[in-house]
């Protein structure tokens, strides 16, 4: 009787075992068809070719796409008004502007008193508050120096009920394109460069502006020089890829984004189509916000290493304080360096 109770209690032991040592392997089955299954669901969001890179991909093509698109739209509509009317198109900026402010914009610089450019301007301003003034050579307002020579040509509008926002359109021609006075605080973002072929535009210390357009396919193509364009302006986060695309004249950009403490990268082509430049000197000076890696536009200085990258174009202090690039330590001494006196 004892020996069969054994028996029974060893044949129960040996079933516990043996589902015990099932349960065990289904166990241990299972744990490795979900490493399996993790892996391949780790692989298809995150690897080469996985969800999240597809994804990227597609957003960067259907950005490129996008502006792609629209340079062929402006190429056009700039083939189409040269053809069948006015080249010029309309500059459109948006400000903050508040009862009372004077706005006062220079549209004429003679640029030198031997040989002045002549005053073309022909341009019909909407001021955004219901008044559309039209200004020509005749109207201006000038500011004379000592030998009663113009220094400039401006406008200029006093605001009584303006909106929050108010957006000033310009259209016509002038040869150039500054603020005055109080007026660089109160522009908050470029809308669309248009054309007026102005050989020069500046909103240095335009402390607000914090956004600007892709420029039109013509809007620079009398440019030669970009020097101080948007120094100090402090809310300048980012710039188009193409804001330089069409600028082949161009020598010049010292200063260019000197001081915009909040810009945060540069785009890799931003110079690509800018083969006559001069001289970087300062271009990105106390950029500090900037990061990832600096375009190495060194590397077109004739000679190169053998002079320690001084030369054609200079490059004295293009990256000073640009300390969070990538390889900041790499970049040649000469083009990080402090500059004391701008001038």
């Amino acid at each position: 009787m004892k020996k069969n109770k054994r028996k029974q209690k060893n044949t129960r032991f040996t079933n516990l075992n043996s589902q015990r040592a099932i349960t065990l392997i289904a166990l241990v089955v299972t744990i490795v068809v979900l490493l399996i299954l993790a892996g391949v669901s780790i692989s298809l969001v995150l690897g080469e070719n996985g969800i999240i890179n597809k994804a990227k991909e597609a957003g960067d093509k259907y950005a490129e796409a996008t502006k792609n698109e629209q340079s062929e739209l402006n190429k056009v509509d700039e083939w189409l008004e040269e053809n069948t009317g006015s080249i010029y198109k309309p500059m459109i900026t948006k400000w903050n502007i508040k009862a009372g402010d004077e706005v006062k914009i220079a549209l004429y610089d003679p640029m030198g008193q031997e040989n002045p450019l002549e005053n073309t301007t022909n341009i019909t301003i909407d001021w955004g508050d219901g008044k559309k003034e039209t200004y020509t050579s005749s109207n201006l307002q000038y500011d004379m120096d000592g030998d009663g020579y113009i220094i400039r040509g401006y406008i200029k509008h006093t605001y009584q009920n303006p909106n929050s926002e108010t957006l000033i359109e310009i259209l016509g021609e002038c040869n150039r394109f500054y603020l005055l006075g109080d007026s660089t605080s109160m522009l908050i973002s470029i809308e669309d460069w248009g054309y007026t072929g102005s050989l020069d535009y500046n909103f240095a210390y335009c402390e607000n502006l914090a956004t600007i357009a892709s420029p039109r396919s013509n809007t620079f193509k009398n440019v030669t020089s970009f020097q101080g364009t948007f120094e100090e302006c402090a809310r300048l986060t980012s710039i188009p890829s193409d804001l330089f695309a069409n600028c082949a004249q161009v020598e010049n950009f010292n200063w260019t984004f000197k001081g915009c403490t909040n810009l945060t990268s540069i785009p890799a082509n931003l110079f690509e189509n800018c083969a006559q430049v001069e001289s970087f000197s300062q271009t990105f000076y106390e950029c500090t916000s900037l990061t990832g890696n600096p375009i190495p536009l060194w590397e077109r200085v004739e000679g190169g290493a053998e002079n320690g990258y001084e030369g054609t174009p200079d490059g004295k202090g293009c990256y000073y304080g640009c300390t969070q690039l990538t390889n900041y330590d790499n970049i040649p001494e000469y083009w990080k360096k402090s500059v004391e006196n701008p001038v």
